[in-house]
């Protein structure tokens, strides 16, 4: 089983746990091991080959299967380059274009996207745009829009406007305002929350 999880959506994206191998799919409010290990351990067979991304919270569970396999999505790999038998591959096609402050991207999915059957043909848009102004300071601006094949019901337009600040030695702060329309009936998880909610993001980064 493949779990096409790893560091978790972009700003504005609804979090889910997808199965590549039966279609499942999973809502929940955010990529933790506490949220991800109960649903992984109650239905995947023990006796599974894991398939995952290098995320830390795969480490341990990856120790209750046959086998657990990983690559590496940070490094944009998706299939191991020894064994090409682990990979967390659904086809998807990507295309952007950037102009001044201005990109747009594409995404474009030739296999069920996340799991859901019938849903191959699927596409994400998104609009950015990112300015600079006073000393070490962005504006960020972000319109996105998905597009499920077949179930219109769970298309969704996503936003979110942000400042962040270089503060230098690889340390960078950002505060970002996310929300979304997506229909709360479709994206209410199992514990009953509404993850299509609009939020803020406070972030403190560094890099290393």
């Amino acid at each position: 089983m493949g779990l096409p999880l790893g560091g978790f959506p972009s700003i504005g994206k609804v979090p889910s746990v997808p199965s590549v191998t039966d279609g499942a799919n999973w809502l929940v409010d955010s990529a933790t091991a506490a949220e991800i290990h109960p649903i992984v351990l109650n239905n995947i067979a023990r006796e599974a080959r894991l398939m995952t991304d290098e995320a830390k919270m795969y480490r341990k569970i990856g120790r209750e299967f046959r086998e657990h396999g990983t690559t590496t999505h940070a490094a944009f790999q998706y299939v191991d380059y020894e064994d090409r038998t682990i990979h967390t591959n659904t086809v998807e096609g990507y295309f952007s274009i950037g102009w001044s402050i201005f990109t747009l991207k594409y995404s474009h999915a030739f296999t069920d996207l996340f799991g859901i059957d019938g849903a191959n043909g699927s596409g994400y848009l998104d609009l950015a745009l990112s300015q600079g102004f006073a000393e070490s300071w962005t504006f960020d601006a972000h319109v996105g829009h998905q597009r499920v094949d077949g179930f219109s019901d769970l298309d969704y337009t996503d936003w979110s406007l942000g400042v962040s600040r270089d503060l230098g030695n690889g340390f960078g702060l950002s505060l970002a305002y996310v929300d979304t329309n997506a229909d709360k009936d479709f994206y209410t998880n199992a514990f009953g929350k509404y993850v299509g909610k609009a939020t803020g993001i406070l972030t403190l980064s560094k890099d290393f």
